[in-house]
């Protein structure tokens, strides 16, 4: 995990910034899920072109 990696590097580690937990909290865990949903609708909402032509045409 990213934050494991961080505490590794020593990042973080002043009087101004305090780790609260080691661990993913709820709403970190809640939050990344709603934003890979959220991505995943964005995704899926894509119009593919079926032709070569409107294929050029959108880039």
């Amino acid at each position: 995990m990213i934050r494991e990696k961080l505490i590794d590097k020593g990042i973080g580690d002043n009087k101004q910034f305090r780790w609260r937990s080691h661990e993913v909290s709820r709403l970190e865990g809640l939050s990344d899920a709603v934003f890979g949903f959220a991505i995943t609708l964005l995704v899926v909402s894509l119009e593919v072109p079926r032709t070569f032509a409107e294929l050029m045409q959108g880039s």
